[in-house]
């Protein structure tokens, strides 16, 4: 294949897997066959991907029978019951790729009809069974009409759809009926069909009929009959159409109510005016009404020789019935006079303005009413004024602008975005060990009374701790106890406050309570033994920071391990075993180490200050695992009697299990209820003391079953959209979130940042945009709209790393607490942005929780973009692209903003998407000249939003403190122009992308900002050839990012990761989904559920459901028998 080929095709094990769908109701049944000899009916929703069966819901005991979940996505659903076979009964729903699927009353896909048409959503969608000849006639477009034949279902095939007719303008709605043709001498099958015309007022009310054959065929001729247009404002989602057999077609509006007759020959009368081609009468409401009415479908019909009712219902739950009397009624004379029509106005349950639907349905009676805060409402006509409520979860109408996996090893899915009334949201979805911390687990034991308490000790004497003023408790009350900063508690309660002793430890898993220790001349003891080892050729002064020492009992022998200059000793008992240097490949500098033993098999688990873990067999020193863990320094308590520990910091606390499969272990992340000082292990059996950073001293019980991780969730709302946040490097439980001013007269005009504790899940704190300081006190920061917001961590080339002084490790520190935001000033005026700053820098307070703002210059072009790149250096683009550094003056304690770039005009064109390098071309090369500086060549990749792909090359140069930037245009190569058509769309905008590398293949995600998504892969290491694959989602996506990922798991000590998230990807209506990997050693058939619960059908490409975890997803999937 040559160099630059696009080839459809991709391994099957990249997935799609729903993170968050689209909770839309699509439509309710009520099933008709239920009810029969006592037995009670069942509610039937059908949502975007799932069907719903509830029972009980006539007895107000409503409850979910049954979940299944269905393969695409539905956007209509109808029910047909074969007047042939009345035992063929199918649920037919109508797919988002034109795809009919029949299920059967047992939820079975009995057959799937491709049309090969894509639908549209937000299009209406139709579908009406002939009862003159065996066809079902439906629309798969806003103007066009087709039907099948219902003869033999299971034979029909794509060619089997017809097409029937096209109407002038897009459809609004469509019914039909049974007429007598006076030109045929015959009952016709009837469609009214009502259009509308984009940007117009004007209404047309088309009618057809069909002329004949039995059957659809080539053969089958439509004749129009009705052809009439009239001025109307409402929109619409104001308008209803219901045609009436032999007599017309009505349209309602709020205000208005339209009558054409079905036929010219027809002699209509009402309210005394004769009908010649359209009647126009009131509404339901008067026309002074102001209010924002909605009417929603369906509308009901009931027709006698005496009167007609119409019956619907509008978006805030009022009951609407139309009736018009009779004064004559002749269907031989073709010739009615009607009364003056009347309308009721009845509100379901007291509906009021406030109260708001987004669908209704009708079925046996009842009304089925679909509200945005999570439930349906079932109100039976038979009985009025009851009502039964079913709980379906929240169906809150919100966008998601922006989602990201949060943490480390265990990760959890933020998202954020904007609800319907104009404020924002936060939702977090995790999976915790929820019984470990629960309330029913934890006892309160007493509350220090001043200060956070430091140096906890756990014995069998009770808890001693000292406060800040150096004075020394046990539990709650102070004892005579002198100490000069430190002292040391042993198990027995024994209290030490020899200045000797560097670092102490309890021996685990030891009922004598011994203990080991190092002193500071050098010297390791054992409480035991009068027997010591001399420490030799330590070259440093020891201290807790550089020894590292732990013991454990084991096998009837005591195993101490010290850790020093990289340098581990193993001792049995008071004898030295063996030591050896060792070479990690993530730890820096060691914080601490942990000796675990299982099955007769000794770990040495070791921390570093960044939040890494080492593990290692004690026996071989072999390391059998190296993972991150978070962001901070891990300690270590382990649960007494039990094969259970706890790595923690502040903000994080990981629960460590062994798992079923033999010589594997699990980590799950547990959630506190609220910010931990220390974890220490208790004295009762499976019990730890817990001191939180408010003082309070908790004893623990762990269960004995613990660590069975669910799915938890949490939502709040914000009083402002939510465009985007994001975690800092200083911690793992804050993530800070840019939220956007919204035409709301109860709110400022102001952009804000807000400070989120994702633990507790709780605003902490807020910056307003009216607080910025400006040299001209007149020029205020209203309607001034974040455009992005990015954490700034210092990163560093691999080969400036050893330069690193003490002021560069200062400065790295402090920007990881800083912030850069860029500002939309377009809406302000010229004179005023000229003199605001639209790139601003903040720094973040831990300890407070506050943000302060630092800095801001005004980079004189618009931005849409902010990418971090090397030593502080930050790419902007926008209307231009450039380069500016970022510094820190650790002498005058000062930030400054300056340009080390040329500014590259992009034509005024404003850039939607990230940046993103392509490491495969990336050069490094060393000056002759210069032995100490560095340039690297790099290309950069930007997303037009008209333009598509654009190609830069990055001209870096530094020495590790110097920044120095060119940025180049260059012309795409063969290979990219041939990317670029294969994804160029005429008519549509690029509005996503991001790219990644794995396993050295590099990945490209893209969206127009439809529901179609485009990935494409290549191989680094070989020919230049692209594997492409096309996803649909639900909605229209909004966002494109790519999730961290690493290849450097060693082993499957912690267990296989059987599935690896690469992009995630946002779209309206709350859609968030991942894009990831199963690895190739996983069966794709153990990820879609046992077949007992039913299983996919075999198709060509696999959708896996669930988020992250496989094994947990607890849904049955609907399948093809």
């Amino acid at each position: 294949m040559p160099a630059g080929r696009i080839r459809i095709a991709m391994t099957d094990n990249i997935i799609v897997s729903e993170v968050d769908g689209p909770p839309d109701v699509v439509k309710c049944f009520i099933r008709e066959e239920d009810g029969l000899e006592g037995q009670s009916r069942e509610l039937v929703v059908i949502g975007l991907e799932y069907i719903d069966v509830f029972e009980g819901v006539e007895q107000d005991e409503a409850r979910k029978k049954l979940r299944l979940r269905t393969v695409g996505y539905t956007v209509a659903a109808f029910y047909f019951k074969d007047h042939t076979a009345p035992n063929r009964r199918f649920y037919i729903l109508l797919k988002a790729t034109g795809r009919l699927d029949f299920v059967n009353l047992d939820y079975k896909i009995v057959k799937s009809l491709e049309t090969g048409i894509d639908q549209v959503r937000s299009e209406p969608k139709f579908m009406f069974q002939d009862p003159l000849r065996t066809a079902l006639v439906f629309n798969l477009s806003c103007t066009e009409i087709y039907e099948i034949s219902t003869e033999d279902i299971f034979c029909l095939e794509e060619t089997d759809v017809k097409l029937s007719y096209v109407t002038s303008s897009p459809i609004v709605s469509i019914d039909a009926c049974i007429n007598f043709n006076d030109f045929l001498d015959k009952d016709v099958f009837t469609l009214s069909i009502l259009t509308r015309a984009h940007n117009e007022v004007a209404y047309k009310l088309e009618a057809c009929v069909c002329v004949f054959e039995s059957k659809p065929a080539k053969g089958t001729k439509w004749q129009r009959t009705t052809n009439l247009t009239f001025v109307e404002e409402a929109t619409v989602s104001q308008v209803l159409l219901k045609s009436v057999t032999n007599i017309g077609h009505f349209v309602f509006t709020p205000w208005k109510t339209y009558f054409i007759k079905h036929a010219l020959s027809s002699k209509q009368t009402i309210d005394g005016k004769t009908v010649d081609k359209i009647y126009q009468g009131p509404g339901a409401f008067g026309s002074d009404n102001m209010e924002r009415i909605e009417l929603l479908q369906p509308i009901l019909a009931d027709t006698t020789l005496n009167h007609l009712t119409f019956t619907f219902m509008t978006s805030t739950a009022i009951l609407i019935t139309c009736r018009m009397n009779a004064i004559l009624s002749s269907f031989e004379d073709d010739t009615y006079i009607w009364e003056k029509a009347l309308f009721e106005r009845l509100p379901i349950n007291g509906g009021s303005s406030h109260d708001h639907y987004l669908a209704a349905f009708f079925n046996e009676k009842c009304w089925i009413l679909v509200s945005p805060k999570g439930h349906l409402t079932v109100y039976s006509v038979r009985n009025e004024g009851h009502s039964n409520f079913v709980h379906l979860g929240s169906f809150l109408c919100k966008s998601t602008l922006y989602s990201d996996l949060i943490g480390n090893y265990t990760k959890s899915h933020l998202s954020c975005g904007s609800l319907h009334c104009g404020q924002g949201y936060l939702c977090l979805k995790f999976r915790s060990c929820g019984d470990i911390f629960a309330s029913t687990c934890m006892k309160l034991l007493f509350k220090s009374k001043d200060s956070v308490p430091r140096q906890v000790y756990s014995t069998r004497k009770g808890i001693y701790w000292a406060d800040v003023n150096n004075n020394v408790y046990r539990d709650s009350e102070r004892i005579d106890f002198e100490i000069n900063g430190s002292f040391i508690a042993t198990k027995d309660g024994t209290l030490l406050k020899d200045n000797t002793i560097v670092t102490l430890v309890p021996i685990q898993r030891d009922n004598e309570c011994n203990y080991a220790y190092v002193t500071k001349q050098g010297y390791l003891r054992w409480s035991f033994s009068k027997v010591y080892y001399r420490i030799q050729n330590t070259g440093v002064d020891l201290t807790i920071d550089n020894c590292f020492l732990s013991a454990i009992s084991s096998k009837g022998s005591f195993l101490t391990v010290l850790v020093l200059n990289d340098e581990i000793t193993v001792f049995d008992h008071c004898n030295r075993l063996k030591s050896q240097k060792v070479v990690f490949h993530r730890l820096s500098d060691l914080a601490s180490i942990f000796l675990y033993e299982y099955e007769s098999t000794v770990y040495i688990f070791m921390s570093d200050t960044e939040g890494n873990l080492c593990v290692m067999k004690l026996a071989t020193f072999e390391i059998v695992e190296e993972v991150k863990i978070c962001k901070k320094k891990l300690q270590f308590c382990e649960v007494p009697n039990s094969d259970y520990f706890f790595i923690y910091t502040a903000d994080t606390i990981i629960f460590f299990k062994p798992s079923k499969i033999k010589g594997r272990f699990k980590i799950q992340e547990v959630y506190a209820p609220c910010p931990i000082s220390c974890l220490i292990p208790g004295e009762k059996d499976g019990s730890v003391v817990m001191v939180t950073s408010q003082g309070q001293f908790y004893d623990v019980l762990v269960p004995g079953d613990a660590g069975r991780a669910t799915l938890c969730s949490k939502f709040e709302k914000v009083l402002k959209t939510c465009l985007k946040f994001i975690t800092l490097e200083s911690s793992s439980r804050y993530v800070i979130v840019a939220a956007l001013p919204v035409a709301n007269p109860l709110q400022d005009k102001y952009s804000e940042i807000y400070v989120y504790d994702i633990k507790q899940f709780k605003n902490i704190s807020a910056f307003n945009f009216s607080n910025l300081n400006n040299d001209i006190e007149s020029i205020k920061y209203e309607n001034a709209m974040i455009s992005d917001i990015i954490a700034v961590p210092m990163l560093k080339r691999t080969e400036t790393l050893g330069k690193r002084k003490t002021s560069e490790l200062y400065k790295e520190v402090i920007f990881n607490s800083c912030i850069l935001v860029s500002l939309n000033l377009d809406s302000i005026d010229d004179i005023d942005s000229k003199n605001m700053n639209n790139l601003l820098l903040f720094s973040f307070d831990e300890e407070s929780g506050f943000i302060e703002f630092v800095f801001g210059i005004n980079t004189g072009f618009s931005i849409s973009g902010l990418h971090n790149y090397y030593n502080g250096c930050v790419l902007v683009y926008g209307e231009f692209v450039q380069a500016y550094q970022l510094n820190y003056s650790v002498h005058d304690n000062k930030f400054s903003i300056e340009q080390v770039s040329n500014r590259l005009n992009i034509s005024g064109i404003t850039i939607t998407s990230s940046i993103f390098f392509d490491k495969r071309k990336a050069k490094m090369a060393r000056k002759q000249q210069n032995i100490g500086t560095w340039v690297y060549l790099e290309e950069m990749i930007l997303l037009d939003v008209r333009k598509g792909v654009m190609r830069f090359n990055v001209i870096h140069t530094t020495d590790g403190n110097i920044e120095k930037v060119q940025l180049q245009v260059q012309p795409l190569n063969l290979f990219e122009r041939d990317l670029i058509n294969s994804i160029t769309d005429t008519g549509k905008m690029f509005t996503g992308a991001a790219a990644i590398t794995f396993k050295n293949i590099r990945y490209l995600l893209i969206s127009y900002g439809d529901q179609k998504l485009t990935l494409f892969s290549l191989k680094l290491d070989g020919e230049e050839e692209i594997d492409e694959r096309v996803y649909h989602v639900a909605e229209q996506v909004t966002t494109i990012n790519s999730v961290r990922t690493t290849d450097s798991r060693m082993s499957t000590f912690l267990g296989e990761s059987t599935f690896m998230p690469l992009f995630l990807v946002s779209t309206l209506s709350n859609g968030c989904y991942v894009i990831g990997i199963l690895h190739e050693e996983s069966d794709i058939s153990l990820h879609i559920l046992s077949e007992k619960k039913a299983v996919f059908a075999k198709r060509s490409v696999q959708k896996f459901l669930g988020f992250l975890d496989p094994q947990m997803d607890d849904h049955t999937v609907i399948s093809e028998i």
